[in-house]
């Protein structure tokens, strides 16, 4: 007997609902604000270097991209939830107001105490990223959900494109307080993008978010602190991230035993393809944050390339993205299939940072400019599809919650991959630079006296200072030059391999299956992607001529659907799933 998917929440045969002039007004809007949050991740992570040259604290650069994360990785949840009881756009109006605020705030900051707290607040606008994906897929019908997804992708690639060669335009030729215009200008686009309640209060998860954000907060701190500037067995380190685990392990508990509707709703977990859908958007924001951070340094350390020429080599991997997620949203809207493109995509990632891995000193230029093609196959393939396998598994009011934890994940993966990459960074730079300089120099006839300051001269990458090191000869400053290119070479390689081996087990995760009787052995099996081609329907969520909103700029749900969401309390859900089980 063949075998059904199960819910309780079965709505009547509806007129079909087309996709309209609103849908596409909403999709244009939505896209215009994604774009503008990766402008800010880009400058967070490219420009960092530059702004802390001119502010001061260029130990504490991390802490840039580390805002956005830990901010992201916080509010997504919290705020998803509340976007289901209060509606998306007034979520979205405040917080793109913070990206307003906190653009500002980092332009005009003197101090980078001041950048630092201004990211923090732009991090807050960061924490709609869920309502956004998720309202990209309730417009459009579940069979066009991977070209929603990849408009996303689409936009973030621009923003990619928009940001580092504006960036790297602005700052050239050693402008770098030029870096608060871009901020200004960022400011504009998220103004641009700006363009019954007791009861519902008590329906939020508070007790879950009071353990959830602290504590991943918390965490990430920890991390970013792990040699820069303490080490692990510092109380700067080991209070927060043993009051973090404590909290995220009291937190999972609770979501466990005692609330079976909040952030960890457990109508979640019932399809396998959400767990592993988690897992490899984790790794790939690891990989992503990590390329985001050192791809650019690399090239400006190694090849002594501007900022301008590292930033336009980066936006290869955009352009390419721009290009290609159109044809893998296509592609998986068609042949409505996932696991193909993620596979694909999630190879190229691993061959990408096994290139990295391999380069040195004598390698060509041009190989930099390849590399990128690379990556951007597979931040097009593994993001959005990941996005839309996660949210195929879910009911309509749980899609939002569903988008929250996987961009939480994501940015997770992202503090936790910066935090490691940091302090490997850090610990071979440590060791490799005063041995491989040292040796350079000394040799020559550098007095030992003026290593510590050739080595810090060299850390500011400028000739000058090199130069008016005393005892310093051209020839000593050739050797040290290329020694110090061949210690970050050395740090640069252990980043990229922490990050292959965590490609090596996406790749896994996404493409592994065992046949077995028309079945899956769930013993071997279960953490791995599952096609989900039954899903791909002509079905749309939250039509927009049936009212996405009301005139508060409330989510208008179908009747099924407000009785399902009214049923969420301590006594379950109506809403029930099931994965297909072959006969």
């Amino acid at each position: 007997m063949a075998s059904q998917s199960a819910t309780a929440l079965s709505a009547p045969e509806e007129p079909t609902t087309h996709v309209n002039s609103k849908t596409i007004i909403c999709l244009v809007a939505i896209n215009i604000t994604y774009m503008a949050q990766f402008i800010s991740l880009i400058g967070a992570g490219f420009l960092a270097q530059s702004m802390a040259q001119v502010v001061g604290g260029t130990n504490k650069t991390v802490w840039y991209s580390s805002c956005i994360a830990i901010m992201t990785v916080a509010l997504n949840p919290p705020i998803s939830q509340a976007a289901d009881y209060w509606g998306r756009k007034p979520i979205l109006i405040a917080l793109s107001l913070t990206g307003v605020v906190g653009s500002i705030i980092v332009s005009r900051a003197r101090n980078s105490s001041t950048i630092i707290a201004g990211f923090a607040i732009l991090g807050l606008n960061f924490g709609c990223q869920s309502v956004i994906l998720a309202v990209l897929s309730e417009v459009l019908p579940r069979q066009y959900r991977p070209m929603g997804q990849a408009s996303a992708m689409a936009s973030a690639s621009l923003g990619a494109i928009i940001g580092l060669l504006m960036g790297g335009g602005m700052l050239q030729h050693g402008n770098l307080p030029h870096y608060r215009i871009y901020w200004y200008i960022e400011a504009g686009l998220y103004a641009i993008a700006v363009l019954g309640t007791s009861e519902k209060l008590k329906r939020l998860d508070w007790f879950g978010y009071f353990l959830f954000a602290p504590g991943l907060a918390l965490f990430s701190m920890a991390l970013s602190w792990s040699k820069n500037p303490y080490s692990w067995s510092s109380a700067n380190i080991l209070g927060p991230f043993i009051i973090g685990v404590v909290a995220m392990i009291l937190f999972a508990v609770y979501e466990w035993r005692f609330k079976k509707d909040g952030i960890l709703h457990h109508d979640l977990w019932v399809n396998r393809n959400f767990a592993v859908s988690l897992l490899v958007i984790f790794v790939e924001g690891l990989a992503f944050f990590a390329a985001n951070s050192y791809f650019a340094f690399e090239i400006m350390v190694i090849y002594d390339a501007n900022i301008l020429l590292a930033g336009a080599n980066f936006t290869i991997m955009f352009c390419t993205g721009l290009v290609f997620a159109p044809v893998f949203g296509l592609w998986s809207s068609k042949r409505k299939t996932i696991r193909p493109p993620l596979v694909l995509g999630g190879v190229f990632l691993l061959l990408f940072f096994i290139l990295l891995a391999t380069v040195k000193i004598d390698t060509p230029r041009y190989a930099f400019y390849i590399f990128p093609l690379l990556s951007g196959i597979a931040l097009v393939s593994i993001v959005p599809l990941s996005m839309v396998s996660a949210q195929l598994t879910t009911s309509p009011e749980l899609i939002t919650l569903a988008s929250a934890l996987m961009t939480t994940v994501r940015s997770l993966g992202g503090a936790i991959g910066l935090a490691i990459n940091n302090a490997v960074l850090n610990d071979t730079l440590n060791k490799e630079l005063p041995e491989k300089v040292g040796a350079a120099a000394l040799s020559l006839g550098l007095p030992s006296s003026s290593l510590p300051e050739l080595i810090n001269a060299l850390a500011t990458q400028s000739k000058n200072a090199v130069a008016a090191v005393p005892g310093v000869t051209p020839e000593i400053a050739q050797a040290a030059v290329v020694a110090m290119k061949e210690a970050y070479l050395s740090a640069f390689r252990n980043a990229w391999i922490i990050s292959a081996s965590f490609c090596a087990v996406l790749v896994i995760c996404e493409s592994y299956n065992v046949p077995y009787q028309n079945t899956y052995l769930s013993a071997t099996a279960s953490c791995f992607i599952k096609e989900q081609g039954a899903d791909f329907d002509a079905r749309i969520d939250a039509p927009m001529d049936a009212g996405l909103y009301n005139v508060q700029g409330h989510l208008v749900l179908s009747p099924d659907m407000e009785k399902s969401v009214d049923s969420h309390g301590p006594q379950g859900t109506s809403v029930k799933h099931e994965e297909n089980v072959p006969p």
